[in-house]
């Protein structure tokens, strides 16, 4: 049922469903991507190799890349 409800399945009444809703919200849950990549086959990791860290134009590049990776998903 839980699985059900985090998944947006239609099959859970609405008791259920906002029972599960509660105890996620006083519980603190957050899905674990590690183990929902090995259920989908997609880790959505990307990687960006960068040559000096150290060096304000490549860190506000990594994070530019990063909030658009975030923004579209």
């Amino acid at each position: 049922t839980v699985s059900r409800v985090l998944n947006g399945h239609p099959s859970v009444s609405q008791e259920a469903r906002t029972r599960v809703l509660a105890a996620v919200e006083t519980l603190g849950y957050r899905p674990n991507a590690v183990a929902r990549s090995l259920r989908t086959a997609q880790t959505r990791t990307l990687g960006l190799v960068i040559s000096d860290v150290l060096n304000p134009y490549f860190t506000e590049l990594a994070r530019f890349v990063e909030e658009e990776a975030r923004a579209l998903g």
